[in-house]
């Protein structure tokens, strides 16, 4: 059966499923006692289109981007009512298990909470209170991260239960910690999702290059580049962004090493690497020192602590076990803990944060909020507790392996290199379409190609912007595979092109790529006379 017209059966066979499960729904036993409500309206047929990306998503062992599509819906917190739009969320299909899925939702106008732009979700899908607690310790020792609290949440009068409520990557997260606004950025991971996609099929190898194919984008992508005072915010957040994938030995010159130091101290003491990784990172530039800093968030995002060693000194010391080198995603964290200055500042608040006192003291400051939790945990989930007993526990573990991890750093982390094999002979040609094909505006009649593909790609045309007219190039470009990092060329191309049209080598159909409107990000030069006193030699 043609997928559309499968399309079209299955949405009406869950209209008439959830017509009827809406009309046989039982009053909830849940009583939050007069606790607000986050109440969600979604139209009956929106819902049935929405279930079937549920489970599509659910087929694929992932959630795309094409599980992702955002539908309207009213919200009602308190006596305001919000228009607003909502989509899944969430990267593995937990987020969508049981009667409890996860969202992001936009309002048009106002706030709910101080948030235009929020998440809500299971608190299963992030430890419950675990990350709760974690939250708290990061803005107890000032490095920036979201908003982090619990509601009961209502869906279609039908009450869930309690939510954990999100707030977004927006300007407010920034301004309420005392930071100015600026540009909060990320190493692009759809492409990331989509190959695990593929990888679950096993379609692809177990490796492949993503994270130096991932492109670097903003948050609020149309914010950022359009207001004028934000734009050399954001052309310089790129650019430090391209110099820490490119492991510029100077680290001091484009991250803030204390506020690093600090969020790897308390993911340490978390027991958890989750929050670490390349594509779980979003960094903030401090317009005040040019500096990044990173954003606590998304630590239990996975359930991989344990109680019988410690996660992150395991992580960053894992080699492969047949030759002394590390995975190059494993080596962007690997490669921070190589810098001295960064090394000395991690094992002093690691100390400091691990110290049962200061632990005793944390937990006294916020045990008001900590009962608060509780009692609303409590109604649903009678064995759930935001436990601080694991973080005492984890403490211990931390002090008894420090010794052991800077003792590696002294005799075998030199040993650690990463692997720069050119994977693309063993890639097949569907994980290479996927890789993108980038186009940069550098300047008015300047474009900046860009291509990732490992294949030769040819620019043949192009559209300005207003204008559906197809131009070919007069002088036909060429790009080819010399390596891997970065394949790029310069195009002279008319003002305000909107995309440009390629194709791959031995394949005639065309492709087309959007103009990006700012320039390709560019790795920073920084020299070692350049100290700063954070940075030992």
């Amino acid at each position: 059966m043609p997928r559309n017209l499968f399309q079209k059966h299955h949405l009406v066979s869950y209209l008439v499923l959830i017509l009827a499960a809406c009309s046989a729904d039982k009053p909830s036993e849940l009583d939050f006692n007069g606790t607000t409500e986050l109440e969600i309206s979604i139209d009956t047929l929106a819902v049935a289109k929405m279930e079937i990306l549920r489970l599509d998503a659910l087929s694929a062992g992932v959630i795309t981007q094409d599980s992702k599509t955002k539908f309207p819906c009213t919200i009602k917190y308190g006596n305001k009512i919000f228009e607003a739009k909502i989509r899944f969320k969430g990267d593995w299909t937990d987020h969508l298990s049981g009667d409890k899925y996860s969202y992001r939702i936009e309002l048009k106008e106002g706030a709910i909470l101080g948030k235009r732009t929020f998440s809500v979700q299971n608190p299963s899908t992030r430890g419950y209170g675990q990350e709760w607690l974690i939250h708290k310790l990061f803005k107890h020792n000032q490095v920036l991260t979201t908003d982090y609290q619990f509601v009961p949440l209502r869906l279609n009068g039908k009450l869930l239960g309690v939510y954990a409520f999100e707030e977004h990557f927006e300007k407010e997260l920034p301004l309420s910690q005392n930071r100015p606004e600026s540009v909060i950025l990320k190493y692009d991971e759809s492409l990331f999702w989509e190959c695990r996609a593929l990888e679950l099929r096993g379609e692809v190898p177990g490796y492949f290059p993503l994270f130096v194919a991932a492109e670097v984008v903003p948050f609020s992508k149309k914010k950022s580049w359009g207001k004028k005072r934000l734009r050399e915010d954001l052309k310089l957040g790129l650019d430090l962004m391209e110099t820490y994938r490119s492991f510029n030995p100077n680290a001091d010159q484009y991250l803030d090493l204390d506020r690093f130091a600090q969020f790897y101290a308390i993911l340490t003491l978390s027991n958890s690497k989750h929050g670490s990784v390349w594509h779980n990172q979003r960094l903030y530039l401090n317009p005040d020192n040019n500096r990044l800093e990173p954003i606590g968030f998304d630590v239990y995002g996975n359930p991989e602590t344990r109680i019988d060693s410690c996660v992150v000194f395991n992580h960053i010391t894992a080699r492969n076990d047949r030759w002394p080198i590390v995975e190059v995603t494993r080596h962007y964290e690997q490669f921070l803990f190589s810098n001295l200055g960064f090394r000395r500042l991690y094992f002093e608040h690691l100390e400091r944060v691990s110290n049962s006192k200061y632990l005793s003291s944390f937990f006294a400051s916020i045990a008001l909020e900590i009962d608060s939790i509780n009692e609303l945990f409590q109604e649903e989930y009678s064995e759930i507790i935001a436990d601080t007993s694991l973080l005492q526990t984890n403490a211990v573990l931390v002090r008894n392996g420090t010794k052991q991890f800077k003792h590696w750093f002294d005799s075998e982390s030199s040993k650690s290199i990463p692997d720069s094999t050119n994977y693309r002979p063993t890639m097949k040609d569907g994980v290479s379409n996927l890789i993108p094909v980038r186009v940069y505006q550098e300047g008015s009649r300047k474009y900046m190609v860009e291509n990732c593909t490992g294949k030769t790609i040819t620019a043949v045309a192009y559209r300005v912007k207003k204008n559906k007219q197809i131009i070919e190039i007069s002088d036909v470009k060429h790009l080819g595979t010399s390596h891997w990092q970065r394949n790029r060329k310069t195009l002279t191309l008319p003002p305000k092109v909107k995309d440009v049209l390629f194709s791959f080598e031995g394949d005639t159909n065309l492709k087309v790529v959007s103009v990006t409107p700012w320039p390709a990000p560019k790795p920073l030069s920084f020299f070692s006379n350049e100290k700063s006193s954070s940075t030992v030699y």
